[in-house]
């Protein structure tokens, strides 16, 4: 009797721990689902704010190209009706180029100078593909390297220097101001042009900042403040169109 008894005992207990068994696993399987579906449910949140993040930046640089286009429409009536302008935007930047999103397919050439939306010269283009363009920077020894800028005082016929690059100061410089030029200090710095130079006449580079007796003592130098550029605000530019 007794051992009927235990047999007895032994497989209620069996049972027992059989369903305590089967509900741990029921529990953790519904505890494993209901993680699952909440991680799918951050994942599709964490999606939709991810999208809605894109959304955000898209319309934000929509509206500042809108905002920027705007302000280069504005910048564009401003200028001298002496050329005609075309407004490219700067797709992107280096130390010494910018990258245009205009080419030749849309008139544009090797050697069109290129404006700030401020009307400083700041570059020239060197090299063309069919829907972009490189510009050279005024301001780098790259670009000006061998080269020289026949320049005047703004509002002064009777002034002329050469702007150079100064490799020791690292910006353009004026060189060999006559004696008689009357640059001055203050004075506002523009390409002098003229038949044989591939500069147009006219074009603002910037302000001299200096004048000092040159170490021969036959002319004068100026040192040449240059507003920066590009800078972080820069979105657009102008390319001086035409022959």
């Amino acid at each position: 009797m007794s051992s009927m008894i235990g047999v007895v005992g032994a497989a209620l207990v069996g049972v027992a721990y059989r369903a305590e068994l089967m509900s741990y696993v029921t529990n953790t399987h519904q505890g494993l689902s209901a993680l699952y579906a909440t991680y799918q449910e951050n994942k599709q949140l964490k999606k939709i704010a991810n999208l809605a993040g894109i959304r955000a930046i898209r319309m934000w640089q929509t509206e500042t190209d809108i905002a920027e286009l705007n302000k280069a429409k504005a910048a564009k009536k401003q200028l001298p009706a002496t050329y005609a302008y075309k407004v490219a935007r700067i797709a992107d930047a280096a130390a010494d180029t910018i990258q245009l999103d205009l080419g030749s397919l849309d008139g544009v050439k090797q050697n069109d100078a290129v404006l700030s939306l401020d009307q400083y010269f700041v570059g020239m283009v060197t090299a063309v593909e069919k829907h972009s363009a490189t510009v050279g920077l005024l301001n780098t020894e790259s670009y000006m390297t061998n080269k020289g800028i026949a320049i005047r005082a703004e509002n002064k016929a009777s002034t002329f220097g050469i702007a150079e690059y100064d490799a020791n100061a690292e910006r353009l410089a004026i060189k060999k101001i006559p004696p008689d030029a009357l640059i001055k200090k203050g004075d506002v710095i523009e390409t002098l042009g003229g038949d044989t130079s591939r500069y147009r006449p006219g074009l603002k580079i910037g302000t001299a900042a200096s004048i000092e007796v040159s170490p021969m003592g036959l002319s004068s130098e100026a040192t040449l403040e240059i507003p920066e550029f590009p800078t972080s605000h820069d979105v657009f530019v102008f390319i001086i169109a035409g022959p």
